[in-house]
């Protein structure tokens, strides 16, 4: 018979295997880090989809462990770090303590000896920051596409194109979203300070030479 567990219940079910995989984080083994981190980021993004209930948020230690594992001398564990921690960002895209993590601990990845890891920055950095970033720079307006949607309103002579105006109003509601995650996200560029400004800074020109950033709308953003 089919039981459908409360989060409560569920959260307290799985506190010796989340008891476990903490420890297995800082095993002897390459390969049980690397497992243990991808068991780790699942438990969080569970925990972080209920359907239905309150999201539960990564706590300290989950993510000190995430944040220590990006520094791994195992580039496979590096990578699962990133990983976890861009899908959680992505998941809570305007919570500061992910903001914090992601800036001070997957950024600095741009610096990576593995190229593959700064390409998996990259596309992450795309889909997290600069996407988002265009997006707002976009509409014209950090406010929302107010003349879009005034010369939707007024396009086909003096005839109101409704559908038109809908589409703007939902450029303008998308952008509202992608510059309120974005505030969040450079704030924690501000406050991991220069560092972070020059890890930025690489990432740009490395994603502007192989031809991966839209660099008139991200400006404009």
């Amino acid at each position: 018979m089919f039981v459908a567990y409360m989060p409560s219940q569920l959260t307290a079910d799985l506190n010796p295997v989340t008891f476990l995989v903490h420890r297995r984080c800082g095993d002897t083994k390459a390969a049980v880090r690397k497992g243990a981190l991808q068991l780790l980021e699942a438990l969080l993004v569970m925990r972080a989809s209920w359907q239905g209930y309150p999201r539960q948020l990564p706590g300290s230690a989950d993510l000190a462990l995430l944040e220590a594992a990006t520094t791994d001398p195992l580039v496979s564990v590096r990578k699962a770090a990133l990983i976890a921690l861009s899908t959680l960002l992505e998941l809570f895209p305007a919570e500061p303590s992910l903001c914090q993590a992601w800036v001070a601990s997957a950024l600095p990845l741009v610096r990576d000896v593995e190229v593959a890891i700064q390409d998996s920055l990259a596309d992450w950095a795309a889909a997290l920051l600069f996407d988002k970033a265009a997006a707002v720079g976009a509409t014209g307006s950090r406010k929302g596409p107010k003349k879009a949607t005034t010369a939707a309103l007024a396009s086909e002579g003096d005839e109101m194109d409704w559908q038109a105006a809908s589409a703007a109003e939902d450029a303008s509601s998308a952008a509202g979203a992608a510059f309120a995650e974005l505030r969040q996200l450079l704030a924690a560029v501000a406050s991991v300070g220069r560092a972070a400004g020059a890890c930025l800074g690489k990432l740009c020109v490395g994603m502007a030479a192989k031809k991966k950033l839209k660099a008139g709308p991200v400006a404009r953003g």
